[in-house]
């Protein structure tokens, strides 16, 4: 799923509002790109992964752009929903 403009922008607002210092563990970079793809997880129980097309959790990347480091961040708690 593509991220419209207006979803850009509560995400950046959202990034500023709860991690105003934001920088990547890897190499301290502070140029953060927003990946305009989400990412899809399974969810998957204690006893094994789910077979087929199970229920997933959703991720928006956070990409440095010195070294590659991605972050993942939840779309349920930014308050977004697909």
């Amino acid at each position: 799923m593509a991220l419209s403009p207006g979803t850009k922008q509560v995400i950046n607002q959202w990034l500023k509002d709860r991690c105003p210092s934001l920088k990547c563990p890897a190499c301290n970079g502070t140029s953060l790109d927003i990946n305009e793809i989400l990412v899809c997880a399974p969810k998957v129980k204690p006893e094994g992964a789910l077979a087929g097309r199970g229920p997933t959790t959703e991720f928006l990347p956070l990409i440095c752009a010195k070294c590659g480091f991605t972050m993942f961040f939840s779309i349920k708690v930014m308050g977004l929903t697909v």
